[in-house]
């Protein structure tokens, strides 16, 4: 190894910064766990704080810093926690991020907050069952002897550490006379003692807007618990999708026809490749409310019936055809207008792969004839087939033609004792011949020159040679030119039938 290689040192530096990277890596993914839990932790701080911040306009006051915010932390951090860790917030891959996790969230984030609300009003209700009414007391009298202190000192240094030590105390006292303020309600002060009145009044007002401040903290962890891990989960899929992504030297530019759901599902997958490939200059929607629409910041440019203008326009040099669950008649249009472009176009997979995970968006191929049918592509049985052809003796009416000479070919590959070419033009039969002759030299091959409506001559033929399968593809087949040769079309089409049957 180059780091054993004392001779080597600056040549190995190189291959171990990767190999120490990796490593750290490694030792990374073995504790992501108690990572993503620390990082969880380290969340639920900063937001239940920033929810304090909002709460007080801003302002980093002593009195709830100290005790406020310490309380319900103590609460917030176990309960979230453990309800995170109920709705599976912990297992997530954040650079896979989506609506799932975000929905997860918010979820664990709403039941946190219903948690917490319970405890805060059952503090408020049953206070007085966990306060000791010593412990009341004496810091209510420390309070009373800071603010006699302050009031009879002149030494400001003096003053002003007593005021610090005020504003904690008081932040503790507020808490503690919160879980008592319905005792408080209860207090009724001679009525001669208006000064006492008016300050137990005051009191209870203030410990009344204090317990609807937190109220509102914790209605304010709510949205910050969701904005701070949201927001953290989308900056490592960011990372992820734009650090690591290498551009290739020369982008091709793209275009997606199809901007609804497998559109934007391929545009998603291709905007993730860890090698960028496609600059998407836009989509292609015939749908009139999907135009000018920006999906993930990439435009739908019209429809359809503009692709060759649009093509031509944007120097387009490949076409994706995003719609899995089109019909065949859709598909077959799509296609023929792509056709035009002379730029070639691929498909996703069909809905049904997609569906079942076979296959995913982005792994787009060339459109097949299987997928302009227009039904199930129909498998062969080829074993059965063989069964039926082997060895037996074969007639192709029709041979020279598309269609019979293409049957001819493929009932050689089973082998026959005798195929009989039976066609009335000369010239496409000897060539079907020469070609069989060549093709399969081991298959004996017999050119017969018939006219199928030639009842007797066919009889003949099936005399001579008494074939033992019949293949009919000698027809008249070109529709439009029959529908003017009515008589032609019912010589060749039903009488020579009937004459081969």
């Amino acid at each position: 190894m180059a780091e054993k290689d004392n001779n080597a040192e600056v040549a190995s530096t190189a291959e171990t910064a990767p190999m120490f990277s990796s490593a750290t890596l490694k030792g990374v993914l073995r504790h992501r766990k108690l990572l993503i839990v620390l990082i969880h932790i380290a969340a639920f701080t900063v937001s239940l704080l920033m929810a304090f911040l909002l709460a007080f306009n801003m302002q980093l006051l002593r009195a709830w810093f100290m005790y406020q915010f310490p309380f319900l932390l103590i609460f917030a951090i176990p309960i979230k926690l453990e309800l995170f860790r109920r709705f599976k917030q912990y297992q997530g891959w954040w650079q896979y991020v989506g609506i799932s996790d975000l929905i997860g969230i918010v979820k664990a984030s709403l039941a946190s907050a219903l948690v917490l609300m319970v405890i805060w009003y059952g503090y408020a209700i049953a206070g007085p069952e966990f306060i000791l009414k010593p412990l009341d007391e004496k810091i209510g009298n420390e309070i009373s002897h800071l603010e006699e202190s302050i009031e009879i000192s002149e030494d400001t240094i003096f003053r002003s550490n007593m005021r610090r030590r005020l504003a904690n105390r008081q932040g503790l006292y507020d808490l503690i006379q919160i879980g008592r303020l319905r005792q408080m309600k209860k207090l009724a002060p001679p009525t001669t003692d208006t000064k006492a009145k008016r300050k137990l009044t005051e009191r209870i007002e203030y410990l009344k807007v204090l317990q609807n401040s937190i109220e509102g903290v914790i209605m304010l962890d709510l949205l910050t618990t969701i904005m701070f891990l949201g927001g953290l989960r989308m900056v490592v899929r960011l990372y992820h999708e734009e650090y690591f992504t290498e551009s290739a030297k020369v982008l091709k530019k793209f275009l997606i026809i199809g901007a609804g759901d497998a559109g934007e599902a391929l545009l998603r997958e291709l905007m993730r490749m860890k090698k960028e490939r496609y600059d998407v200059v836009g989509f292609i929607d015939d749908n009139p409310r999907m135009q000018k629409m920006n999906i993930h910041g990439v435009q739908v440019l019209g429809t359809t019936d503009q692709l060759p203008e649009i093509c031509q326009k944007h120097k387009i040099e490949e076409i994706a055809i995003a719609m899995p669950s089109a019909t065949h008649s859709e598909l077959r249009h799509v296609v023929q207008i792509c056709q035009g472009t002379k730029v070639r176009f691929r498909t996703v997979p069909s809905i049904t792969d997609i569906a079942s995970g076979k296959l995913s968006v982005s792994q787009i191929r060339d459109v097949d004839i299987d997928d302009l049918l227009g039904r199930d592509v129909v498998q062969l049985d080829l074993a059965m087939i063989e069964k039926f052809l082997t060895g037996k003796t074969i007639l192709v009416t029709g041979a020279g033609g598309s269609i019979g000479s293409e049957m001819c070919r493929q009932v050689c590959q089973f082998k026959p004792k005798l195929l009989l070419l039976v066609e009335q033009a000369e010239n496409p039969l000897f060539y079907i011949e020469r070609e069989l002759i060549k093709t399969f030299p081991d298959v004996p091959i017999q050119a017969i020159v018939r006219n199928i409506t030639d009842k007797e001559r066919i009889s003949q033929v099936f005399q001579q040679y008494k074939p033992q399968v019949v293949i009919h593809a000698a027809a008249h087949k070109h529709v439009p030119l029959m529908e003017s040769n009515p008589g032609e079309a019912m010589k060749n089409n039903i009488m020579g039938t009937m004459n081969i049957s």
